[in-house]
This record gives structure tokens, C-alpha cells and sequence, in this order.
């Protein structure tokens, strides 16, 4: 099942069946419809939000003028080898923001839904990561930044849609052949995308966010 997955359900007080629940326990379905999909409306991930809170699992304070950036490392593969000049950057455009960054590798499953419910923009190599957008706030935003020739922009970007986060995708030269051993080469390589075109896609998420 997976650490992350096992952590949210036993929070919640839920458990795992495939066939009849056990007697007297709260269960919580996601039913498979025809095609398969995460989520199938806005009104359920509101209320899936509202059981993380009822649970203590996500942050619910008051919002502040504070514009709260997260920026996601990786110690493995698909790394943003100029992460701290991405940071730098923010800190000097966005002074007032509050700017934290994390690897959720060094984090539990409860601590990444706590970090994620406090940003109001997170910055992310593309990866299952991004699986925790369902606990940031409504009009939240994600930039989202892709290995070149690797661009799947459908996997989170439908997920985002569903949540209500917007998704600002960086994505370069979106041409291989297609095979699965090219895919998997691809979204392994380490990426240093141009700070330029990183920082005008945080701007949007940011004006996204006051303006909204």
C-alpha cells in the first residue's frame, strides 16, 4: 500500500476492504466509474478536506497577507540542480513572502499534508509528490517543472483541476519517441530549468493568488 497511503487512512480512523466493511467502522470509498480517475468532482475533494481537518491532519489557520512559497528538492533523480538559485531569486522578488523548502523524503506521511496545507504556491519537479496538491487551500497554485522530452502534463494537471489549484507547468522540448524505455530515461534526468522562465510562471501563480 505504501507508507503515505497507509498513514491517511489509519488518521482518518478508516480501514482497507474489499469486500463488506468491518462492522462498525467508518469507511470512506472512492468508487471506480468507467474510465478510471482520482477524483470526480470539486465538492469531493472539499469534503475529503474537511475530513483531514476534522482529523487534525492539515493546517486550517487564519490566512495572512504573508504569501506562503514552498519549494520541493529531491536528493535523487529528476533534481533541480539550480534549486538554490530558484530560491534566491524568489526571496529577492517576493522579500515579504514566507519561503520554506523541503524534501519530502525526510518527511512522514503527516508531515508532508501539514507542510503542502500551509503553502499557498509550491514549486516541484514533476513526480509523486504532487499526489499531496489535495491538501493546499483552494486557489492555491503549483509550478510544475517537467524533464525535457518527459511532458505527461495530464497526470497532475487533472488533479490540480479537480482540486481547485491552479498549474503552471514548465515543460521544454516535448519530442521522443514514445517508448517506455525512453520515458523512463527521460523522467529520471536531474533538470536545471532557466530561472527566467520559472520566476515569470511564479509571478502568474502569484497575481493568481492576490487577484483572484
Amino acid at each position: 500500500m505504501g507508507d503515505w497511503k497507509e498513514a491517511l487512512i489509519h488518521s482518518m480512523g478508516c480501514a482497507v476492504t474489499y469486500n463488506k466493511p468491518p462492522a462498525g467502522h467508518h469507511t470512506y470509498y472512492l468508487i471506480k466509474e468507467n474510465k478510471p480517475q482520482w477524483f470526480w468532482r470539486k465538492e469531493d475533494i472539499h469534503s475529503l478536506r474537511e475530513k483531514f481537518i476534522d482529523f487534525g491532519l492539515v493546517d486550517k489557520s487564519s490566512p495572512s497577507d504573508q504569501v506562503r512559497i514552498g519549494f520541493v528538492d529531491r536528493t535523487t533523480n529528476r533534481r533541480i540542480l539550480n534549486m538554490d538559485n530558484i530560491t534566491n531569486m524568489a526571496r529577492v522578488r517576493y522579500p515579504d513572502a514566507q519561503i520554506e523548502m523541503a524534501n519530502m523524503e525526510d518527511l512522514t506521511a503527516i508531515q508532508q499534508m501539514a507542510w503542502w496545507s500551509r503553502q499557498n504556491i509550491v514549486v516541484a519537479a514533476h513526480g509523486a509528490a504532487l499526489t499531496n496538491v489535495i491538501f493546499l487551500q483552494n486557489n492555491s497554485a503549483v509550478v510544475e517543472i517537467f524533464p525535457a522530452h518527459y511532458c505527461p502534463i495530464h497526470y497532475f494537471g487533472g488533479l490540480c483541476e479537480r482540486t481547485g489549484v491552479r498549474n503552471y507547468g514548465y515543460y521544454s522540448n516535448c519530442t521522443s519517441d514514445g517508448s517506455p524505455a525512453s520515458r523512463v530515461y527521460y523522467r529520471g534526468l536531474d533538470m536545471t530549468p532557466p530561472i527566467n522562465e520559472i520566476m515569470d510562471l511564479m509571478s502568474k501563480a502569484v497575481i493568481g493568488l492576490l487577484f483572484s
